[in-house]
């Protein structure tokens, strides 16, 4: 799912605040929302923002754990 989000005079939202606000929004728990990406251009007051919504934690697990990757030390490595 694709979501547009306007910060007027501010920088661009947390990853965290924003998926407490798409959880209200989409009436579904936190922690069945995985955000992908959120893109903000310089100068402009929004930020579009990838994220994918499960059904349960099991569907979660099952589906989005095999892509999930690790950033560590600036490298990015597959979560096995």
């Amino acid at each position: 799912m694709a979501f547009e989000v306007a910060h007027e005079k501010a920088s661009t939202p947390k990853k965290e605040d924003l998926k407490k606000e798409i959880a209200k929004f989409l009436k579904t728990e936190e922690n069945l929302i995985v955000m992908k990406h959120v893109y903000s251009k310089f100068g402009v007051d929004k930020s579009k923002v990838i994220i994918h919504v499960y059904e349960d934690e099991k569907l979660l697990k099952k589906l989005d754990s095999k892509k999930e990757k690790v950033k560590k030390d600036g490298k990015e490595k597959s979560k096995k």
